[in-house]
């Protein structure tokens, strides 16, 4: 349980980074135990794994067996989205869903639990196109909106850090 901790508290900071309020985090950054009934006849699970979800998209998994395995399971997409060249991982595929990858060292932990976490980011299930305020975040080149929760579900912030602005003042896309 220390290495979900670990990935819980790492998510976390670069959710408080990306300006998301403190009573906001446990909704964005979720743990779902995976859990199996001992027996038919009683209620007591035993948890064998489990899932974190960042806003809404699955992250990645972990299963106990034995032991807390030291590989992270991410999709397939996520998979697709993270530069893994140069980089020291192992990498084998754990179904047509699913990669394990296992890091060689916290550098490159904490390297993937980056490319995970923006992934999440960018592939969000709340989001919408813009607010009222486009026309002001235009002009500052940043998204303005003051409820930062809010704001992180927006695609036209996405543009905008990309350096791509629509309208105003500073408008480069025609």
């Amino acid at each position: 349980m220390e290495k979900q901790i670990f990935i819980t508290e790492y998510f976390k900071s670069l959710l408080l980074n990306d300006g998301c309020k403190i009573d906001d985090i446990d909704k964005l950054c979720e743990v779902i135990p995976l859990t199996k009934t001992l027996n038919k006849d009683s209620k007591d699970k035993q948890i064998t794994g489990y899932s974190i979800t960042l806003f809404g998209v699955l992250a990645l998994r972990n299963q106990f067996q034995g032991k807390w395995s030291d590989w992270y399971e991410i999709t397939s997409q996520c998979f697709s989205n993270i530069e893994t060249d140069n980089h020291l991982f192992s990498i084998e595929t754990a179904s047509s869903s699913f990669y394990k990858i296992k890091p060689a060292n916290v550098d490159e932990e904490k390297y993937l639990l980056n490319q995970i976490y923006f992934y999440c980011r960018d592939n969000l299930k709340y989001d919408f196109d813009c607010c009222s305020r486009y026309m002001e975040c235009s002009d500052n080149k940043k998204c303005v909106h003051p409820d930062l929760k809010r704001a992180v579900y927006c695609n036209y912030r996405k543009k905008l850090i990309n350096g791509i602005i629509f309208y105003g003042k500073n408008r480069n896309i025609d």
